[in-house]
């Protein structure tokens, strides 16, 4: 009797969801919008030591903290590191409390290079100290309202709306030339 209550703790503890990922907002309002991902233990009953947490965007690696040799942050990407405001921060001494957290600034978000599906890692040792590898769900983080401002409009063409003529296309040198004949009429009578 004694043995099977065991096994069936045992597999509820195995069940429980041991680790996961916190994003405060999944849609991003590009320049008024932080981004504050975190990697969380959520269930440190189960694991003995946590010895890594990482955190991967599209499969490629962001930043990390490690226990060796020194608990400390480990960037993979320089650039976001390098960037104005952005830190990561997080702790393993506490297995209850692990954790590794990720904030960029909005001044310093960069669409579309943040944009994309983060996903964490966390590797450790169980209570029988058995290694232990948890993926968090992917998710994916959208930044919305970014403009494109290197790119000029095209004005080759322009529409004029007309009763007469609905797809009448005026170039930009008859437009130009129109609007320099208004402006030479307006002078020739002001003098």
């Amino acid at each position: 009797m004694f043995y099977a209550l065991a096994v069936l703790l045992l597999a509820n503890l195995a069940s429980a969801q041991v680790f996961q990922i916190e994003i405060a907002n999944t849609t991003v309002e590009y320049g008024s919008t932080d981004i504050s991902i975190s990697c969380v233990v959520t269930n440190g009953s189960t694991l003995g030591t946590v010895f890594a947490i990482s955190l991967k965007k599209s499969d490629a690696s962001v930043v990390s903290i490690t226990t060796s040799p020194n608990e400390g942050i480990s960037w993979q990407d320089t650039s976001l590191q390098n960037r104005n405001g952005v830190t990561a921060n997080g702790s393993l001494s506490d297995v209850s409390k692990a954790h590794l957290h990720l904030y960029i600034p909005s001044s310093s978000v960069v669409y579309p290079d943040d944009e994309g599906t983060y996903q964490c890692t966390m590797s450790g040792l169980d209570l029988m100290n058995t290694p232990v590898t948890e993926n968090s769900e992917s998710v994916f983080l959208n930044i919305t309202g970014y403009i494109d401002t290197t790119k000029a409009p095209d004005l080759s063409t322009m529409t004029v709306p007309s009763s007469t003529n609905p797809g009448c296309e005026l170039s930009r040198g008859s437009i130009l030339l129109m609007f320099l004949t208004i402006l030479g009429c307006t002078v020739m009578q002001r003098s």
